[in-house]
């Protein structure tokens, strides 16, 4: 069961909010607290999309902290990032409770939700967590296209 988090009417001030940081920082981030893996990184409002451009795929999981369900999502993006092979990958996860401008933003109304990025665009996206397990994002991770930047994937 999906925890549901912010109105999208609640978003505008903050996703305002949220092109200009992003525009101002870029902050090297660390590794997410409650995924607890080095490999997936914590992605806040100043470093959210500067992070996902240098990168050619990056999964994603918006969660919150209290949600059960996240916690199924959270063991299986931890594994996840250990096994996946690809250069120039990664795995990142966003705390919705202590990031709302970046849920906002990216429309994200139920935790734990899915997206993945290529060089800083969406391309994908996943809202069904019960039936995507680690083998499935590691699948998806090594085989999803690279956003090239003329509208077109590689």
């Amino acid at each position: 069961m999906s925890h549901f988090i912010i109105a999208l009417s609640d978003c505008i001030l903050a996703t305002s909010h949220f092109i200009l940081v992003t525009e101002l920082e870029n902050k090297e981030p660390l590794p997410d607290e409650y995924v607890k893996a080095e490999e997936v990184v914590g992605l806040q409002a100043d470093n959210f999309l500067p992070f996902l451009k240098t990168k050619d795929v990056t999964l994603v999981m918006f969660y919150q902290p209290d949600c059960p369900a996240c916690e199924f999502s959270r063991k299986h993006v931890k594994k996840a990032s250990k096994v996946t092979i690809r250069n120039r990958h990664s795995y990142a996860a966003v705390n919705c409770e202590a990031s709302p401008t970046i849920c906002c933003s990216q429309k994200i109304t139920s935790t734990p939700y899915f997206k993945m990025y290529s060089r800083g665009r969406e391309i994908g996206f996943n809202d069904n967590p019960r039936m995507f397990t680690y083998k499935d994002m590691k699948h998806w991770v090594e085989q999803i296209s690279v956003y090239n930047g003329m509208g077109k994937k590689m």
